[in-house]
């Protein structure tokens, strides 16, 4: 087909299509578990840096500290949810509404009870500890008990939801078609490529 002087490529493989929108599929998968990280781990950070103080407690967190946490957020950000792979049977989900939002109400809930349960957590470390230790040995055990919980909400925020996404591997779904296949008296043949243009 020409279009002008010029003629138009016409692309009629669909598989790129379907790749195209796996691929859209995961980076706003991950974008708003990226999200939902950043606005839950705020939660601790700013409570753990005033509320000790509001309370008549020696300071917890440090400036040092916030800088600390601050230089390693976004590097978690890039390498733990923006670089995950797409999610088993991602393309078996339906479509979103084009006027979902990345992040909501749904999501903001789930960020503020994350990161509500690692400031208490956190805050119960460090007023047990400050009554058998001195200041410094309670701050480093509840910064330990800070990390660790942001490790597990980090673990946590990236892992497949059963009960969304199901949690059926491909050999189950080989599994069934060969049961299926069988029943039917069918000898079938499965098959499966990487390559994006079949």
């Amino acid at each position: 087909r020409m279009v002008g002087r010029k003629p138009l490529e016409q692309d009629d493989d669909l598989g790129h299509l379907v790749s195209g929108i796996g691929t859209g599929r995961r980076i706003f998968d991950n974008l708003r578990k990226a999200s939902i990280y950043i606005a839950a781990i705020h939660v601790p950070i700013a409570g753990l840096a005033l509320l000790p103080l509001f309370a008549g407690l020696p300071p917890l967190l440090l400036p040092l500290h916030v800088v600390l946490i601050q230089m390693v957020i976004d590097p978690v950000c890039a390498i733990a949810f923006e670089r995950e792979p797409a999610e088993p049977d991602s393309m078996l989900v339906p479509p979103r509404r084009s006027s979902a939002s990345l992040i909501g109400w749904p999501q903001l809930a789930l960020a503020g009870a994350q990161g509500t349960t690692l400031l208490l957590a956190c805050l119960a470390v460090y007023g047990c500890a400050l009554s058998s230790f001195d200041v410094d040995v309670a701050r480093t055990l509840a910064f330990l008990a800070f990390t660790a919980g942001n490790l597990a909400m980090i673990r946590v925020l990236g892992t497949r939801k059963p009960e969304v996404y199901g949690s059926t591997t491909l050999a189950d779904v080989e599994k069934l078609c060969r049961a299926n296949a069988d029943a039917l008296g069918l000898d079938i043949q499965f098959l499966q490529s990487n390559h994006e243009g079949q």
